[in-house]
């Protein structure tokens, strides 16, 4: 057995074994955590570098119809969180199609798609949010209404 060591004696947790290469007092189980030890720190550190990783994809991804949502709560508009969005996506649409050329016909889209309650404010607040959220590079739309 070159190279080899036999270990002699009873193998219990806790209990003393002879080596039979002359070392004699080392338990079973320093033996075993000097094996354990290193895949005990790698399991850690690649839990770790794992959660983290979850952590930065799920801000990096967040969804942006929840967030919209989000927003639109913080301005007393409330509904369905799909239909809501389908209504910022479709301003968007009509936006880039040219189907409306500026702001107030968006304005007036919302204002008849949105639950009923809402006020004319927070049918330019759900605008600014749809555009801010879904199509950024339409926000001038939004700016040259707020100037005249």
């Amino acid at each position: 057995m070159s190279g080899e060591k036999e270990i002699h004696g009873d193998m219990s947790p806790g209990r003393r074994v002879k080596i039979s290469a002359g070392l004699t007092g080392v338990s079973l189980n320093s033996l075993r955590q000097a094996k354990v030890q290193p895949m005990k720190r790698a399991g850690v550190v690649t839990m770790v570098a794992f959660a983290i990783a979850i952590a930065m994809a799920a801000t990096a991804h967040a969804d942006p119809d929840v967030e919209f949502a989000n927003e639109l709560h913080t301005y007393g508009i409330y509904g369905p969180t799909d239909y809501n969005a389908w209504i910022g996506k479709i301003v968007c649409e009509r936006l880039h199609n040219g189907v409306d050329q500026d702001a107030y016909k968006p304005a007036q889209f919302v204002s008849i798609n949105l639950q009923r309650g809402n006020t004319t404010g927070q049918s330019w607040q759900f605008l600014g949010a749809a555009l801010h959220t879904y199509c950024p590079d339409l926000l001038p739309v939004l700016e040259r209404a707020a100037a005249h």
